[in-house]
């Protein structure tokens, strides 16, 4: 196990990512950049891989905890579950019937994605995570995203209980995503600080997105969410 406390800036490529039974613990990753251009997909480390697409935390398998981490400023994304079999680790004796899109996860809690450029601060785009039953994210917060504040696609059974989506272009889209749960989630289009902010010329008013929570489901996939609310008067 590693227990991982830091803070890093400017960045190239996606950030930390580690594979099994590991602590990220209280740190701070900004300003995350590509290596090559996105356009340039011949300038990768790897073929058929996202490096121009880079997230601060990239999680490649779930068994690891993420405690109060914060993803600030990326070009891409801040907190990224891309869940894939890659070799050559995926060859190993270690890893053999183990997938990383059906692997329990672990701690995932009081965690920050903001501000950060293009698609969402948390999202488990492309891949997808098939999550065990009542798997939880706990008090998340993503604010300030070009993007969408939460971004889950191809995913069943998250749990999100607390937390803060506020300030986005959108707050939260659910794509092929099955039985997710919103639980006591403060979601705010736009806030008074925000606003201000935009007044005095120091935030884009992103065409003047402030979406809420959006379902898409498609190609006749039934998809239950809930959400539990409270009305104050």
């Amino acid at each position: 196990m590693l227990l991982l406390t830091s803070c890093v800036s400017f960045i190239l490529v996606h950030l930390l990512f580690l594979e099994w039974d590991n602590v990220f613990y209280r740190n701070l990753g900004a300003y995350t950049r590509p290596p090559v251009a996105w356009n340039n997909p011949a300038g990768l480390i790897r073929s058929g891989e996202t490096d121009h697409f880079p997230s601060t935390f990239w999680i490649t398998n779930p068994p690891n905890d993420f405690i109060d981490n914060v993803a600030a400023g990326s070009r891409s994304t801040g907190i990224w579950f891309e869940l894939k079999l890659r070799a050559p680790s995926s060859t190993l004796d270690i890893n053999q019937g183990s997938n990383p899109k059906t692997n329990p996860l672990g701690r995932f809690e009081g965690n920050v994605a903001h501000s950060n450029n293009f698609r969402a601060g948390i999202t488990t785009y492309q891949t997808g995570y098939r999550a065990p039953p009542d798997t939880t994210w706990t008090n998340i917060k993503s604010y300030k995203n070009n993007g969408s504040g939460l971004f889950q696609h191809g995913t069943n059974n998250i749990i999100m209980k607390g937390g803060l989506l506020a300030d986005n272009a959108e707050a939260a889209r659910n794509f092929h995503h099955d039985r997710a749960v919103y639980d006591g989630v403060e979601v705010i289009g736009r806030s008074e600080h925000a606003q201000s902010m935009i007044d005095q010329g120091r935030l884009n008013d992103g065409c003047g997105k402030a979406g809420g929570i959006s379902l898409q489901p498609n190609e006749g996939m039934w998809v239950s969410i809930s959400f539990h609310l409270e009305v104050l008067i």
